[in-house]
């Protein structure tokens, strides 16, 4: 999971308040008026950097952006940075803990069996 500069965070909060029932926002200039200190420029930039990072699917050129497509990740990226930091819970401390007493019980039992 890619965490996000401040710039990049207000960005997408943006899109997400102005995206349509389907997901969609129709071009960076609605962004304006959610992000009124941050320039167009740099609310274009941010959105390329979003595309390149996989959290939005733009399209349009470099000066100006005509459509914003936001994947379902982005809407809840809460929850998925949620089930990432499970999964590393799971990997990297349950695991070795549950192998470690099984190789102690299965020890106990071997030194037990050939008293």
């Amino acid at each position: 999971m890619v965490f996000l500069d401040r710039k990049s965070k207000k960005v997408l909060k943006a899109v997400i308040k102005a995206r349509n029932k389907i997901n969609f926002v129709n071009g960076s200039e609605l962004l304006v008026p959610l992000l009124p200190k941050m320039p167009i420029n740099l609310i274009n930039e941010s959105l390329w950097h979003l595309h390149d990072i996989k959290l939005l699917v733009c399209e349009g050129g470099i000066d100006e952006i005509y459509n914003i497509s936001i994947p379902y990740e982005s809407v809840n990226r809460r929850e998925f940075i949620w089930i990432k930091f499970k999964q590393f819970i799971f990997k990297s401390i349950l695991t070795p803990i549950l192998v470690s007493i099984t190789t102690t019980l299965i020890a106990l039992w071997v030194k037990g069996f050939f008293k």
